[in-house]
C-alpha cells in the first residue's frame, strides 16, 4: 500500500490539539437569546473558526472527531448585553461592533430577527489560557475566547495575559491534595482566642 495523503498530518483518534493563542477569524453558527436562573439575560454565541483561519474548522472538526457518548459543540462563549446598572455592557457592544467592521455593510438587526441576523457572519476572536478546576480537583488551563474583534485586526492582537482561578480556590485545591481537609484552618497562635476552645 502507497502512503495515504495527509497521513504525515493526521491526527491519531483520542489525540487533542487546543486551538491555538492569540487572534482567529470565526464564522459565527447560532446565536440565542437566554434567560439565567436569577433572571439576567445573555445571549450565547455558537462559533467555528472560518475556512480562511490558521486553522480551519477547528470546532466542527473537533465535534467530528469526538468519540464521547455525551458530546457537546465546545466553540460557545455568553455575552451580557447590559451591565449592573443595567446600561449597555462594554462586551457586549465590542461584539456587536466587531461584527459589523467584519461585515462589510452589515448594521445589527435589532429585535425579533437579531439573533437569525448573526448567524454565518464572520467575526474575529482572540483567545488566551484560563485556568480552571476539573472535577478531580486538579487546577487545569483551556484557551478560551477572550474577546471578539473585528476581522481586520484580530490577526495582529496581542495573547492576552492567563486568566488564573482565584487565590481562595487555589488554596483550597492545595489544601485537599496536602491532605488538608479540615473545615476550618486556624493560624497558629490564635487557639486560645477562640469562644469555645
Amino acid at each position: 500500500m502507497n502512503k495515504p495523503a495527509g497521513y504525515d498530518e493526521a491526527q491519531v483518534l483520542g489525540e487533542y490539539t487546543p486551538i491555538n493563542l492569540g487572534g482567529h477569524k470565526l464564522t459565527i453558527m447560532q446565536v440565542e437569546e437566554v434567560t439565567a436562573s436569577n433572571g439576567n439575560q445573555y445571549i450565547k454565541v455558537s462559533f467555528d473558526t472560518a475556512k480562511d483561519d490558521v486553522q480551519p474548522n477547528y470546532y466542527s472538526n473537533a465535534y467530528k472527531n469526538d468519540t464521547r457518548e455525551n458530546k457537546k459543540w465546545s466553540g460557545v462563549t455568553t455575552v451580557f448585553p447590559t451591565d449592573r446598572d443595567g446600561k449597555t455592557s462594554k462586551s457586549f457592544k465590542t461584539f456587536c461592533t466587531a461584527v459589523e467592521h467584519s461585515n462589510n455593510g452589515f448594521k445589527m438587526v435589532w429585535g425579533d430577527e437579531f439573533c437569525d441576523a448573526l448567524k454565518g457572519k464572520a467575526v474575529g476572536g482572540v483567545f488566551g489560557e484560563e485556568e480552571y478546576i476539573n472535577n478531580n480537583d486538579e487546577i487545569k488551563v483551556a484557551n478560551k475566547l477572550f474577546w471578539f474583534r473585528g476581522t481586520d485586526k484580530v490577526m495582529d492582537a496581542e495573547i492576552p495575559a492567563r486568566r488564573e482561578i482565584s487565590d481562595d480556590d487555589r488554596e483550597r485545591i492545595e489544601n485537599r491534595q496536602n491532605g488538608n481537609n479540615d473545615w476550618m484552618n486556624i493560624p497558629t497562635g490564635l487557639e486560645d482566642e477562640l469562644p469555645f476552645n
